[in-house]
């Protein structure tokens, strides 16, 4: 893992991971003090890659590369570590293809099922279906409507629909509705489907070697770097609480 000067992330990464990332770093490596974290990295890679930034209050700031990840750490004035992780875009392509064959494989099953390319309510959306699927699904989900709505009330949300300013009162009205076709619908689903619908992005588990190479940064920030003949890591000195088991090389 290297300390880089410059990162160029404009349409070539994206941090989509790094909740995921963060969560495995707190259960690797532990939760880190501000200052203690800064003397380790400091001691070990030098300056940090930013020093003048402060738009998030930002107390230091080290960007690093490993392989073909980027990965930040900051400390904010709040007193907490944190760090971000960067992947190449080409390496969700997978998981991408992956989800909309399962969207595909869905709609074939389901396709006369209303509301099936929205059962992912409140983050709706059609997953890759086309526009004809789609309109199929709406022509159900109008005739579903039929059975839910009086006629006045149906009168009303179809006129507001129409309007360019609808009012707040047609999505009240809306909202019954959808969370029952949502339910009605996710009824239908075997475990499997289900937990893939609810599965809203990729997890580093589901990236192709990605866990391993989040390990071995994770490894990175506990290894042991020497002050005289006494070693540090990023979580602090070594101790009964600190084991440190690698070292980093020095002479």
């Amino acid at each position: 893992m290297q300390k880089v000067t410059k990162l160029n992330l404009k349409g070539k990464y994206n941090s989509v991971l790094t909740n995921d990332f963060r969560e495995l770093i707190t259960e690797q490596v532990g939760e880190l003090d501000t200052a203690t974290s800064f003397m380790y990295l400091y001691r070990r890679f030098g300056e940090p890659t930013f020093t003048n930034k402060d738009e998030y209050k930002i107390l230091y700031d080290y960007r690093f590369k490993h392989e073909d990840l980027l990965v930040t750490a900051h400390a904010s004035y709040h007193e907490f570590v944190y760090f971000s992780l960067h992947i190449p875009q080409k390496r969700l392509a997978k998981w991408h293809k992956n989800r909309t064959d399962f969207w595909k494989k869905l709609y074939k099953k389901y396709g006369n099922e209303v509301f099936m390319p929205y059962a992912m309510l409140p983050y709706g959306g059609t997953n890759g279906l086309t526009k004809a699927q789609n309109k199929k699904n709406w022509k159900l989900i109008d005739a579903a409507s039929e059975t839910f709505f009086s006629k006045e009330d149906g009168n009303y949300i179809e006129e507001q629909f129409k309007s360019k300013k609808p009012e707040s009162k047609m999505y009240t009205m809306l909202r019954p509705f959808e969370s029952k076709l949502c339910t009605d619908f996710r009824a239908k689903l075997t475990k499997k489907e289900l937990d893939e619908i609810n599965s809203f992005g990729p997890k580093i588990e589901s990236i192709d070697g990605l866990k391993e190479q989040c390990m071995l940064i994770a490894n990175e920030f506990k290894r042991g770097f020497y002050v005289r003949d006494v070693a540090i890591n990023i979580r602090g000195y070594e101790s009964e609480t600190n084991i440190i088991t690698e070292y980093e090389q020095t002479s």
